[in-house]
């Protein structure tokens, strides 16, 4: 063999060797350096709290196999925190689980829970902290704080849209179904039921929703607000029902979301049920309906479309990691803990106010779009922007158990925005039948 081939091939024999030592010495550095602890918050024994954690312990493995979090050339893991808010029973309890998250796990930042309420009382106890917060609650009057004493609520971030931003895309969905009903049954004005929880976020879509609707050449029958916790939602169905309601169009995040589902379809009740149930975005949906889930809408984070080049491929991976589908919660808080990993990378520092100078300029284009921060010129400082330059998200129906995006529409009527795979709105067999009857 010639001298050259024996120095190419030490060569290799020497990268073989040397090479695991090199990757064992890169772990041992990150391991050695001071973890950035976050508590992930949300209710833990709800699925809504699980698929925050499953999303924020993704992103976490991935920036940790990826070398950590840079810091001024020195590379941190990410340490996650689990903390359990009960926060759809009790307000108290999530303030409480905030103040013990700081005090005694000692997080540097916090993110995660979503009803506004808690989320109100959350805000108060990382701002006395001086803690960045990454929440949702879709309540408008978390951001007006912000807007209103700046100084104290700098702190806290939206992790996507507020209610009456997200409300445009419920609207737009209504609109789908309005056009089917007509052409099914041959009506001038689709009868609409309102169904909203009795929640503080939805209380201004109680003030918009009907006049919105009427808008759309609907009448609107009547305004249902049940509690979020509700377990029979029986009366009201039936009220609907009786008011002649061809379309229901539910703003429901609580657990009697699924109490609404499947009394809907025991009574089948004749309207199609449509909006925004979170019960209805979970891959556990089918089977805690006991398969009685089929004709169900509602709008979602994400589904398994090219939204952006990351889509598809996050997808994937949390259905191979979790044997279920990622629902919104899971989506959000994925990318929100990479928004927040480039945030600091860009501050170069774990300061609360540098980062939040950070995430104020910081454009991260996640798995269901860009993420950004409005400023202090607009009505709801720090929340991320909504729509076809910001988040859109997608609308679906259950279709012979099948989760299927039915918006954006496919003739691209909607910002000429044209995603793969989209399918046509159905009315339920049943409703069908009963209308054609009556």
């Amino acid at each position: 063999m010639k001298k050259s081939a024996w120095l190419v091939l030490l060569g290799c024999l020497a990268m073989v060797m040397v090479l695991p030592l090199v990757l064992s010495l890169n772990g041992q550095a990150l391991a050695q350096a001071k973890p950035i602890k976050i508590g992930v918050l949300g209710p833990m024994t709800h699925v809504s709290g699980k698929h925050i954690m499953n999303g924020a312990s993704m992103a976490r493995d991935e920036i940790n196999q990826a070398g950590g979090v840079n810091i001024g050339g020195q590379k941190h893991p990410i340490e996650l925190v689990q903390v359990d808010t009960n926060e759809l029973m009790s307000v108290t309890d999530a303030a409480s689980a905030v103040d013990r998250a700081i005090t005694v796990d000692k997080v540097d930042f916090l993110m995660g829970s979503w009803r506004s309420e808690a989320v109100l009382a959350e805000q108060d106890v990382a701002m006395d902290y001086k803690k960045v917060i990454i929440t949702e609650g879709a309540d408008i009057g978390i951001a007006k704080r912000v807007k209103d004493n700046y100084n104290r609520y700098k702190y806290w971030f939206r992790a996507y849209g507020n209610s009456l931003d997200g409300a445009k895309y419920y609207f737009e969905t209504l609109k789908q179904f309005r056009d089917v009903v007509k052409k099914e049954f041959g009506v001038a004005k689709p009868r609409v039921a309102i169904v909203l929880d009795k929640a503080v976020w939805t209380d201004p879509l109680a003030n918009i929703a009907q006049k919105a609707i009427e808008s759309l050449g609907c009448e609107v029958v009547g305004m249902w607000r049940p509690s979020m916790v509700a377990t029979d939602m029986s009366a009201e169905l039936l009220s609907i029902k009786n008011n002649r309601a061809q379309i229901i169009w539910a703003v429901s995040y609580g657990p009697s979301g699924l109490v609404l589902c499947k009394q809907w379809a025991e009574y089948k009740i004749p309207a199609v049920l449509m909006g925004a149930i979170g019960e209805a975005s979970y891959a556990t949906f089918w089977k805690s309906t006991n398969g009685t889930g089929n004709y169900v809408s509602t709008s979602a984070a994400i589904a398994r479309v090219k939204i952006t080049d990351k889509t598809i491929p996050f997808w994937d991976k949390y259905v191979k990691t979790h044997d279920q589908f990622p629902d919104i919660f899971a989506t959000y808080f994925y990318d929100n803990l990479y928004r927040l990993k480039e945030a600091i990378e860009k501050a170069g520092s774990l300061d609360p106010d540098r980062v939040v100078a950070s995430l104020e300029k910081l454009i991260y284009v996640g798995t269901v779009g860009p993420y950004s921060s409005m400023g202090m010129d607009t009505a709801s400082p720090h929340d991320v922007p909504s729509g076809p330059q910001g988040l859109y998200g997608v609308a679906i129906q259950w279709q012979d158990g099948q989760f299927k995006v039915i918006w954006p529409p496919a003739d691209g009527s909607f910002e000429g925005i044209k995603l793969p795979g989209i399918v046509a709105p159905q009315l339920p067999p049943w409703m069908v039948t009963y209308w054609k009857k009556n």
